[in-house]
């Protein structure tokens, strides 16, 4: 049985904070280089400023911000290339992740601890009709949890350190999803289609057919790419309609 438990932050103010700053970087709200200044996204977001300085050291660590020169951070340049060739690297990654799972074989535990990771997804978005942040953060946890499972079925080091630094590429991140998603229901019939190619890798591993769980691992990052692209241009629509002097 997977004991896999949510952590202590799950739906705190950090994971709220966190979730709608990288949707303003998703939405290009800030020019590159520029300085964010903590205070300003503590008012915004109706948060502590120790939630926003939380969520700040972990959009470090995802490529979206880095140290500002005097103090604090400033936005990482990434343009839309940039961002479909990081969703793309980790698809590949993990496509070989799961093409090496099959051909090895997967101990019983682990394939166990995966289709009890998805049990949890599949009774969440069945009993969550209406979208919301709580559910989109508690998605956000369960996935990123199937997606380490993937890499441990892999049983290679080198794909999980190649996979580590593709993490620090922005948005590459099988979780990275932003605040906007929380209450848009075309999100989560999209959560539904990555949940059914969850099972699917996961059968594909199961059956030891490398090459089906290598496609839809790559196939299964293409959903990821495609939401974010319509998360993008919802973030900036939404940011349009309450500034007269942004650009879309």
């Amino acid at each position: 049985m997977d004991q896999f438990t949510f952590p202590s932050r799950y739906g705190s103010q950090t994971e709220h904070a966190l979730l709608g700053i990288r949707g303003l970087v998703l939405g290009g709200c800030f020019d590159s280089g520029e300085r964010l200044v903590e205070t300003v996204l503590a008012e915004q977001f109706q948060v502590r400023p120790a939630a926003i300085a939380a969520a700040l050291r972990q959009l470090q660590d995802e490529g979206m911000v880095e140290p500002a020169p005097a103090a604090g951070y400033a936005v990482c340049p990434a343009s839309a290339p940039d961002l479909n060739e990081a969703v793309c690297l980790r698809g590949r990654l993990e496509g070989l992740a799961a093409r090496m799972a099959a051909e090895r074989g997967v101990a019983q535990e682990i394939l166990d601890a995966m289709r009890e990771c998805l049990v949890r997804i599949d009774r969440l978005l069945a009993m969550t009709p209406v979208p919301s942040e709580q559910v989109l953060t508690k998605y956000m946890f369960l996935n990123a949890r199937f997606h380490a499972l993937l890499l441990d079925a892999s049983d290679s080091i080198i794909v999980r350190r190649a996979f580590s630094r593709a993490l620090a590429l922005p948005f590459s991140s099988p979780s990275a999803f932003v605040l906007t998603q929380a209450d848009n229901p075309d999100t989560f019939a999209s959560l539904a289609t990555a949940q059914l190619q969850h099972h699917g890798i996961v059968d594909a591993i199961a059956a030891r057919d490398s090459v089906l769980a290598c496609e839809l691992s790559i196939a299964h990052a293409g959903t990821a790419h495609r939401n974010l692209v319509a998360a993008k241009q919802c973030q900036r629509c939404l940011v349009a309609a309450l500034d007269p002097n942004f650009k879309i």
